[in-house]
């Protein structure tokens, strides 16, 4: 089970990374805060994959160190 706490943190912070402005910013971490309360790792996995596309290579850089974060400890 994916400790959600610390996954809240890590997609707060990478909301910052893809985003500058602080709409943007609110709108997707409420929306990956949603997703992971109801569909837990699968959930927000579709999540990143969905805006892949539009990411620059730090953005993306961003969602690798998350994915690999989060993927780790999925079954703790």
């Amino acid at each position: 089970m994916l400790d959600i706490f610390p996954a809240w943190q890590h997609l707060s912070d990478l909301s910052k990374t893809l985003h500058t402005d602080e709409a943007d910013i609110a709108a997707w971490t409420d929306r990956a805060r949603k997703t992971l309360l109801e569909l837990g790792w699968p959930g927000i996995e579709a999540l990143l994959r969905e805006e892949a596309k539009s990411r620059n290579d730090s953005q993306q850089a961003a969602v690798g160190e998350l994915r690999n974060s989060l993927a780790n400890h999925q079954h703790h």
